[in-house]
């Protein structure tokens, strides 16, 4: 599930090069740093996010304190005040053991490996560099004219998690429909934003409701190709195509999303975000961003898409790193959770008096 390496010190980058080497990086979601750090700064692709914007993780993850032996239980106590529940200490003894495998690292196999890996880096830095040009012309015509838009005003972001049902318009906020909220018949949508149709088959249904859509409707296409075909280009004038990313929690969060890609932190949420931060409202609200395995807030069978799933654990760090970007870039724009699910305390949490008394009931 959730392991998250803690603090981002010599020790941690040190278990981080073992789990490297050893091909075992998956497991961990993010870094967790002592202090406020910088909402785009990695170590091997992963976000190093700062422990203060970290609280939905409080219950479900494991924190796992790398630290000289000095430190490791002043720093577990810390993590135990402030909530968080599964907490793991590496020991000296282990610290020593993943600093001599390293420093035996002389497998030409392995080598050639990285340089392999190294070589990958590379194409794709340059394949990046070639598209700029068609990045820059696509995102500018989709976005550009949205540029600072919503000043003084409330940006709703929906998803289709069930808490959906529960939210009573805001009224005169601008809404942004992540796929298929706008089924949700209450509320009038003026953007919509999606990257995966499900498939051939959704996509007559979904291009048949562009109509509730009064301004626009982007599509993500991915910067390592496929996602939506050409046949959107004919849904009308009110669809306009952008460049994502694909499925990393590492992208980088750019502030200006007409000259690079927005991000897609496994869920269409992240460019939802980034957008809503780009039109720079007073206000953002999360409404149906439920981040867990609850389904969704209309009837979902089999014969609409396959199972549903979602990565949980990195969709919480990079609403993480959102919060982290938002502070440092948008200091002045409000963040708020509206029946928050997986998100609690990470934003400010504002509960309707409807799913108050469903939770009751």
């Amino acid at each position: 599930g959730e392991v998250v390496i803690f603090p981002s010190g010599d020790e941690g980058r040190t278990l981080l090069d073992f789990l490297h080497y050893k091909r075992r990086l998956g497991s961990i979601r993010c870094i967790a740093a002592e202090k406020g750090v910088s909402a785009n700064k990695f170590v091997h692709n992963l976000p190093i996010i700062s422990i203060g914007v970290m609280p939905q993780f409080r219950e479900t993850a494991t924190f796992v304190v790398a630290a000289s032996e000095s430190k490791t239980e002043e720093l577990a106590v810390m993590l135990a005040n402030r909530g968080f529940r599964e907490i793991f200490c590496l020991t000296v003894e282990l610290n020593d053991v993943m600093r001599d495998e390293l420093q035996q690292f002389a497998n030409p196999g392995e080598a050639y490996d990285m340089m392999e890996a190294f070589s990958g880096t590379i194409t794709g830095a340059r394949y990046s560099a070639s598209m700029r040009d068609e990045i820059c012309d696509l995102n500018t015509t989709a976005f550009e004219k949205y540029r600072g838009r919503c000043r003084g005003k409330k940006v709703v972001i929906c998803g289709c998690g069930p808490t959906l049902k529960y939210y009573k318009p805001i009224p005169d906020a601008v809404h942004i429909s992540l796929n298929r909220a706008f089924l949700d018949e209450r509320i009038k949508f003026d953007f919509l934003f999606a990257h995966d149709p499900g498939g051939g088959n959704k996509i007559p249904s979904i291009a048949a409701s562009f109509d509730k859509i009064r301004e626009r409707i982007f599509i993500g296409k991915p910067m390592s190709g496929g996602g939506f075909s050409e046949w959107w280009s004919t849904a009308g004038s009110k669809v306009a195509r952008y460049f994502k990313g694909s499925n990393n929690v590492g992208q980088t969060i750019h502030r200006d999303i007409c000259y690079h890609p927005l991000t897609d932190f496994w869920s269409i949420y992240s460019s939802g975000v980034e957008f809503a931060f780009f039109m720079h409202p007073s206000e953002i609200y999360l409404v149906g961003c439920d981040v867990s395995m609850s389904g969704h807030f209309y009837h979902y069978t089999e014969a609409d898409s396959t199972k549903y799933w979602l990565n949980t654990p990195v969709v919480k760090v990079g609403y993480s790193r959102l919060k982290l970007f938002g502070k440092q870039y948008y200091p002045d724009t409000k963040f708020i959770s509206i029946n928050p699910v997986g998100l609690k305390t990470l934003f400010e949490d504002v509960y309707t008096d409807e799913y108050k008394t469903a939770l009751a009931a």
